[in-house]
């Protein structure tokens, strides 16, 4: 009995794109970022005390003052516009380092 020289070629199964995907993020050492726990509320505030230079707070309140259509008690739109400064800037941070965080 002779042996082939050259063994037959198998045919191609590469998965799709959507198997790949499905395959990795099921994968036991997936990274799981602290935001993406489930006992995590989007309900929740969560209190934050920093101390910022009084030149940026007084940039800020003069931007806050200059607002055309201010319908919220000052303190709520100073919150809303710290969070939304600081929203945007997470996200930026995180695209750079290829980290998603779900952003609405």
């Amino acid at each position: 009995m002779s042996i082939p020289k050259k063994l037959p070629s198998l045919p191609s199964t590469q998965p799709s794109s959507a198997e790949a995907e499905a395959f990795i993020g099921g994968a036991p050492n997936k990274e799981i970022y602290p935001w993406e726990h489930q006992d995590v509320r989007s309900d929740l505030l969560v209190s934050m005390s920093t101390r910022v230079p009084e030149k940026l707070m007084l940039q800020m309140e003069w931007l806050l003052s200059k607002s055309a259509g201010r319908r919220l008690h000052a303190r709520q739109y100073k919150q809303t516009f710290v969070i939304a400064a600081v929203e945007a800037y997470v996200h930026k941070e995180l695209t750079k380092r290829g980290v998603p965080s779900d952003r609405q």
